[in-house]
């Protein structure tokens, strides 16, 4: 007979360790509907503190005219027009970005760090974990995004 009481502990604390980080992602459902969909979004249920930017940017016509298009609107925002909702936007997309980079250059790093390879030096090791990882920069987007430099005569 198999004796499973040894893994009720296991689950026990995989259980836990799953809700609580369920608990974490129902806190950050509002933002993450504010981020999908500004333009849709019902602007009393959000912090008081993006209502107002809110209220403008659903009542603007460009951004009601373009709310169907496959773009994204947070993309599209001026900094100066709306700067608290710019900023929750930027702060939101590197919460997903740093995880990705994170997950992926641990995933590198346990590729390249075997039972054979473990007496790499930092070096090589920050060598080797720059080739498998690499982040994608659109240098375009920020050129337009950046004011025209001063030229001093």
């Amino acid at each position: 007979m198999v004796d499973f009481s040894r893994f009720a502990k296991v689950l026990t604390e995989i259980k836990r360790e799953f809700n609580e980080r369920i608990s974490k992602f129902d806190a950050l459902k509002p933002d993450l509907e504010l981020f999908n969909n500004p333009m849709g979004v019902n602007i009393q249920n959000q912090s008081a503190e993006y209502q107002l930017e809110l209220f403008e940017l659903q009542s603007d016509s460009i951004f009601q005219a373009k709310k169907n298009e496959d773009i994204s609107t947070f993309g599209k925002l001026v900094s100066n027009r709306f700067p608290k909702l710019r900023n929750f936007a930027v702060k939101l997309y590197s919460m997903f970005g740093s995880t990705y980079i994170c997950e992926s250059t641990f995933s590198a790093l346990k590729h390249i760090k075997s039972k054979t390879r473990n007496r790499m030096e930092n070096d090589s090791l920050e060598a080797c974990i720059s080739l498998t990882t690499s982040i994608d920069i659109d240098v375009q987007k920020l050129v337009e995004d950046k004011p025209l430099p001063q030229i001093s005569l």
